[in-house]
């Protein structure tokens, strides 16, 4: 289904047991500065120019990475001023942390890092914009949806994450995710998925 309303989503497309299709829809004004970024790096033809693109496409998103978390703080009062800037410390040393991983791991690999860095940046754009765009009993393809449908399906009488009591009210849980909620897990735990150079990707301008 079609998002009514001008804001980045993700579409589920099918589920089928342990697996899930889906697409990546951008709003206009992130269209816009993803293909930005893009012309850039398309247009890269040496390893320099290629360096300064991811460079230049890490500026964008985190310049608007600013611009919206100044947008949610205008209209905060004290209590959820300090949650979001909170979640927006945590969000930066996650970044911080990749980078710093990165580095060890390769210090010759800066273009993967800013390439990795731009990604970041981008998703978590699109998770603001689809958060202060969309109610959440409005986003018919979120990944609490995808979990509720999967809960309804006859599968999910074989989750295998609650396996007994512990006879003090409490119920006790398996050291894994059985497959369903595995996939539940790993899907809430990830970013939001890096819109494909290749403009075959749906780009939603509603």
């Amino acid at each position: 289904p079609e998002s009514k309303i001008d804001t980045c989503y993700i579409e589920t497309l099918s589920r089928d047991g342990d697996s899930i299709e889906y697409k990546t829809h951008l709003c206009s004004a992130h269209a816009k500065i993803w293909k930005n970024a893009q012309a850039m790096i398309d247009a890269a033809d040496d390893p320099l120019k290629q360096q300064m693109a991811a460079d230049y496409a890490a500026a964008l998103w985190l310049n608007e990475l600013n611009r919206m978390y100044e947008e949610i703080l205008a209209v905060c009062d004290t209590n959820a001023m300090i949650a979001v800037l909170n979640e927006r410390v945590g969000y930066n040393l996650r970044v911080t942390n990749k980078q710093m991983a990165m580095r060890v791991a390769d210090p010759s690999q800066t273009l993967q890092i800013s390439q990795t860095v731009a990604g970041m940046w981008q998703a978590k754009c699109m998770d603001l914009c689809t958060l202060i765009n969309t109610a959440p009993n409005a986003r018919p393809d979120s990944i609490f949806s995808v979990e509720r449908v999967g809960n309804e399906k006859p599968d999910a009488e074989k989750c295998s994450c609650l396996y007994g009591d512990s006879g003090n009210d409490e119920p006790e849980f398996a050291d894994s995710f059985c497959a369903m909620h595995a996939v539940t897990y790993e899907m809430m735990t990830m970013s939001f998925p890096k819109v494909p150079s290749s403009l075959s990707t749906k780009v939603s301008a509603c």
